[in-house]
């Protein structure tokens, strides 16, 4: 999860800019571990993969919004863990659980609930 966001990232980052940067990179890495923190142990791999896809593309967008509101953030700070923290913890109000600690894998879900913590969450 946290190598395809380092992947989306680098690669958004040459295709915007012409160029991938070694801080591009470690920010990559960064956004995939901020964006699963929410739901390690929630979701299957499938979706953890996708999370960081979408995760990467939103931190990459999150860090340029620096040069569009021209604040100070010299390590991608606010645009890196503001913006892939709160795309992980609104995806993971979404997100169908595999497992449980009292029931089976695959147990099924009751949506409404999913919709329901979605809604306070944002």
């Amino acid at each position: 999860m946290t190598y395809v966001a380092f992947l989306v990232f680098s690669g958004f980052e040459r295709l915007r800019d012409g160029y991938a940067t070694p801080l591009g990179a470690s920010s990559g890495l960064v956004a995939g571990l901020v964006a699963i923190t929410p739901a390690a142990g929630d979701i299957n791999p499938v979706s953890s993969l996708a999370l960081g896809f979408i995760g990467g593309i939103l931190a990459c967008f999150g860090v340029g919004l620096k040069y569009t509101f021209n604040y100070d953030d010299s390590l991608d700070v606010v645009g890196v863990h503001l913006v892939a923290g709160i795309w992980g913890t609104v995806a993971r109000c979404t997100a169908r659980p595999v497992t449980t600690s009292v029931g089976p894998a695959c147990a099924p879900v009751d949506y409404r609930w999913a919709t329901g913590q979605l809604r306070s969450s944002v």
